[in-house]
């Protein structure tokens, strides 16, 4: 059975669709979600995501979704993410090791201090969840994560769209 852990992104194109993404990749979304050769989970850093977001209904939509998924991982503690007696955790070194090698490949030479883009932390965080829990697949619609997935690759990282996914289920 292929694990795949599924980004924010997918959660939110599986619910209200976007004007970015194919029929294909919509449908390719839904069956991800509905096979059962499959085993979707879910990096407990999603939930950074879902606080962050800006529309409340589609919020609170999210988070009843994100509950039927197994959570993998807990997410790091980072001072300017986690609130103290909250649910991160602290990291191993061969884990803050990973961090900064998916760190490089992602953001090389901006840093996760750079303001401009405040969830850098929260990519890097489940891109380190998914590969320390060993899941196959992490699908995202994140251009930076797809654009840079061989160099991930190279870190045991495989990033994909859901059709990609799906079409390498259907030749396997």
């Amino acid at each position: 059975m292929l694990k795949i852990t599924l980004d924010y992104n997918v959660l939110i194109y599986n619910e209200e669709g976007s004007t970015t993404l194919t029929a294909v990749e919509f449908q390719a979304i839904a069956d991800i979600l509905d096979r059962p050769d499959l085993h979707c989970a879910v990096t407990a850093v999603i939930r950074r995501d879902n606080e962050a977001d800006h529309d409340d209904a589609r919020r609170h939509r999210l988070a009843r979704r994100i509950a039927s998924f197994p959570l993998v991982g807990q997410a790091p503690f980072r001072l300017d993410v986690s609130r103290l007696g909250g649910p991160d955790g602290l990291v191993s070194e061969a884990g803050k090791s990973l961090a900064s090698a998916i760190e490089a490949v992602l953001w090389s030479g901006g840093g996760l201090r750079n303001k401009r883009v405040s969830n850098r932390a929260t990519d890097v965080d489940h891109l380190l969840l998914h590969a320390q829990a060993a899941r196959d697949v992490f699908v995202t619609y994140d251009r930076r994560m797809l654009d840079r997935r061989d160099a991930l690759a190279a870190l045991g990282i495989q990033v994909a769209r859901a059709s990609e996914v799906v079409h390498q289920l259907d030749d396997g």
